[in-house]
């Protein structure tokens, strides 16, 4: 049997992991764009400045660009590029979901490339600005895969930009950003990681490096999805288990895609508003 996989980020995970290892944002750059969402969820958790505290440490400057909605459109990710280019930075930081994490991903390109929506769709680019991301939800595994999904509204619905060239060189996994999430993100975002996992675990396109990741999400999220079913606390070691298993999803489907669930979930994303993680579980 014949397969490959590409996974050349580097990964860090564990509680406080940024004010500990403040030298990570090293080598990838003198000047950052910061990109986060809207509503200021990764400044309220401390994630932002832990990144800033981080790169000031460094003597790294920074922009922020913090107009990333929900479902973001590449109009949004337009917008990032373009402050890009203003601002003069080499390389891209995204703190959140998968939201301002799949924006980060298309700035990146964008960035370096002004190009069709359908160059973009098509992978018709060159070099992209370099990437990290910080995960503050338990769901996307956008923080490791070469993918990010916009909604673009001319199709009326949301696309895949699917190159190995965004796929970040830097992941930061921190349980304690996800501390403060409401049940309900905390279960659409395990729904979502978990149908990567199922979804990846039944693709005609498994490997044995895939299976092995898609196997054991399964198992650590289907445990947490049974905890959350029974009870709206969630506790400080359950969330470390669901970033986890948000990441061993987001491995597996590196290597396979998504499939059927997600192709039918994004409908319901674009014309009835449903989140995207709830959606693939309907």
């Amino acid at each position: 049997m014949l397969w490959q996989s590409y996974l050349p980020g580097h990964i860090y995970f564990g509680t406080n992991i940024v004010k500990e290892n403040n030298n990570i944002l090293q080598g990838l750059g003198s000047k950052a764009l910061i990109v986060t969402g809207q509503g200021g969820s990764a400044r309220r958790i401390g994630a932002l400045d832990d990144i800033c505290q981080a790169l000031q440490h460094q003597h790294i400057n920074w922009e922020i660009f913090d107009q990333v909605e929900a479902n973001p459109s590449i109009d949004t990710a337009r917008a990032g590029a373009r402050l890009a280019r203003a601002c003069g930075v080499d390389f891209i930081i995204g703190i959140g979901g998968g939201s301002p994490l799949d924006a980060a991903k298309a700035i990146a390109i964008l960035a370096r490339n002004d190009i069709s929506e359908e160059a973009l769709l098509n992978g018709q680019y060159g070099e992209v600005l370099p990437l990290a991301a910080v995960a503050t939800t338990a769901g996307t595994g956008s923080e490791i895969t070469p993918y990010s999904i916009l909604t673009f509204p001319a199709h009326k619905t949301k696309r895949s930009i699917a190159s190995t060239k965004i796929i970040p060189r830097l992941a930061i996994l921190d349980p304690r950003y996800t501390s403060e999430l409401p049940w309900q993100i905390t279960a659409d975002t395990a729904v979502d990681a978990y149908s990567h996992a199922l979804e990846s675990y039944l693709s005609v396109k498994t490997t044995p490096l895939s299976e092995v990741h898609a196997h054991a999400a399964l198992k650590i999220l289907g445990a947490e999805l049974k905890l959350l079913g029974r009870s709206k606390t969630v506790t400080m070691a359950s969330r470390e288990a669901l970033l986890f298993g948000s990441m061993l999803g987001g491995m597996a489907i590196s290597t396979t895609g998504t499939s059927i669930p997600h192709a039918l979930g994004y409908p319901f994303t674009f014309y009835k508003d449903v989140p995207h993680g709830r959606a693939n579980g309907l």
